[in-house]
């Protein structure tokens, strides 16, 4: 049950960081590139969305 709720909690994070890059994206005729933070971000929410499927099924 925890892990479903941190799954969702982590999935709205990574939509939002997802959400701002698509706003970067559009709103640039040559977006820069995705910052550092905001890569770490994605990778860490992918991470713990792997992991707590992983719990889930467990």
């Amino acid at each position: 049950m925890i892990a479903s709720a941190l799954c969702a909690l982590v999935w709205l994070g990574f939509l939002r960081v997802a959400h701002r890059r698509i706003q970067a994206v559009g709103n640039a005729a040559r977006p820069a590139p995705m910052p550092v933070r905001a890569a770490l971000a994605a990778t860490a929410c992918t991470i713990a969305l792997a992991g707590f499927a992983v719990a889930i099924v467990v």
